[in-house]
């Protein structure tokens, strides 16, 4: 009775499980025959795949990308209806109750050497769970595995630090300590970029090697400008922002400018919200994590920068950071317009 549930925020967590498990189950050479995705079908397709045997060696993994199996619809408030209509349902939303009924019935009854997979991804933010009162859930939950996929916070470091270092095994290198907090104070808190930093660094150091905080120093030199680059734009000093930002791109690629960006103003915003709402500064950095010097320094940067201010920026770069990901705008001239608010 194979069938597992990976959900979360969590995506790229998600995707390296899902990866693994393809691994693990399905045979390299009938991965065409007996590897088979769904993406929101409807649940016969899914009943019916899952009720042949496998081909070949190896097994059968059905894997079903599908929110709302898992999940009821958001009921929005009726003055909300009106003009954000986003949870209404379509046809392929809807389920039949027999249909649901039947994969019920199938999931404790699987044919031998058939593994079913259910990926539910929820927008990062939303706080958003499966509901465990469904039908389906309650019975994965009894004959299968569920497996959670929490979103990391920029305000738990340590917990990202500890994903790194593990991490780091599956590329055959060591990181030290030291190396793995360093890597994520360059890159924040997107795993598929620290990722890609540590593919580089498994490149420059070799297998089987350690990896120190002067590797990923050499590697991250131009993201420690962008600190500096924060402070001049948050202050609206627009010029030094500009010739700062010109320093930086020299350097380094403007994405990867952006989502620093955008860890460091959240990561602001955060600070200056808990002042504001009664936080204690002495108190803060435990809450934080954060190291009690660098809290005040942040601190001090911010004296006279409103939340308000913060705020708009974090949207404008939302704003900018979707334009250069959908083609609309160049990312050198994205970051220059921004620098200009």
């Amino acid at each position: 009775m194979p069938t597992y549930l990976y959900w979360g925020e969590e995506d790229f967590n998600i995707e390296l499980a899902v990866k693994r498990l393809r691994a693990k189950l399905l045979d390299p050479d009938w991965v065409a025959f007996n590897h088979k995705l769904f993406d929101n079908s409807g649940v016969r397709d899914i009943v019916e795949a899952a009720s042949t045997i496998p081909m070949g060696f190896g097994e059968t993994l059905i894997e079903v990308h599908n929110l709302n199996l898992f999940s009821r619809k958001v009921k929005k408030k009726a003055q909300e209806q009106d003009d954000f209509d986003f949870e209404k349902p379509s046809k392929k939303d809807e389920f039949d109750e027999k249909e649901i009924d039947n994969l019920i019935k199938l999931i404790p009854e699987l044919p031998d050497r058939v593994n079913l997979l259910f990926v539910v991804i929820f927008p990062r933010g939303q706080k958003r769970k499966i509901d465990k009162n469904l039908k389906t859930t309650k019975t994965i939950d009894k004959y299968g595995v569920i497996q959670q996929f929490e979103a990391f916070s920029p305000f738990h470091p340590e917990k990202i630090e500890k994903w790194v270092i593990e991490a780091a095994k599956d590329y055959n290198v060591r990181i030290s300590s030291d190396a793995a907090r360093k890597l994520v104070e360059c890159n924040g808190t997107e795993l598929r970029k620290i990722n890609s930093e540590l593919k580089k660094l498994t490149i420059y150091k070799g297998e089987g090697n350690l990896i120190t905080v002067d590797d990923v120093n050499e590697l991250c030199s131009a993201i420690d400008n962008v600190f500096t680059l924060t402070n001049k734009w948050i202050s609206a000093q627009r010029h030094d922002a500009l010739v700062e930002l010109q320093k930086i791109l020299d350097k380094d690629h403007p994405v990867r400018v952006i989502a620093t960006l955008q860890s460091l103003i959240t990561e602001y915003l955060h600070i200056k919200l808990a002042l504001k709402y009664g936080h204690k500064s002495t108190t803060l950095h435990k809450d934080l994590n954060m190291n009690p010097y660098r809290l005040k320094m942040i601190i001090k940067d911010l004296k006279y920068i409103s939340d308000e201010r913060l705020s708009h920026l974090r949207e404008q770069l939302t704003i900018y950071e979707n334009k250069i990901k959908t083609g609309q705008l160049n990312s050198e001239l994205a970051l220059e317009i921004l620098m200009t608010m």
